[in-house]
């Protein structure tokens, strides 16, 4: 497979895990469930505070990187597409 092969296989995958509904509301859940836990935290409780950012921040850093290599292979999609619109306008 090749660089761009992999791109889109892996921005296909990536797009079909955020659009899977129970992934998404088991990520909600988890991301809730959390911030709940936070809330319900003293300003005393520093480690337990931090523990809990740190996973939130995690759950949001898995959404992102999912998010990001959709756009790469969307990226790369339109950057193929505009080189061979080139390609076919000097063939004309």
């Amino acid at each position: 497979m090749d660089r761009l092969e992999a791109i889109f296989d892996r921005g296909r995958r990536a797009k079909t895990v955020l659009e899977n509904e129970t992934v998404v509301e088991a990520l909600d859940a988890i991301s809730d469930g959390l911030l709940k836990q936070w809330r319900a935290t003293t300003s005393t409780m520093t480690n337990t505070r931090e523990t809990l950012f740190h996973q939130v921040a995690a759950v949001d850093a898995l959404r992102a990187q999912l998010r990001s290599w959709v756009e790469m292979a969307a990226y790369e999609q339109a950057q193929l597409d505009k080189k061979n619109d080139r390609r076919m306008r000097l063939v004309r």
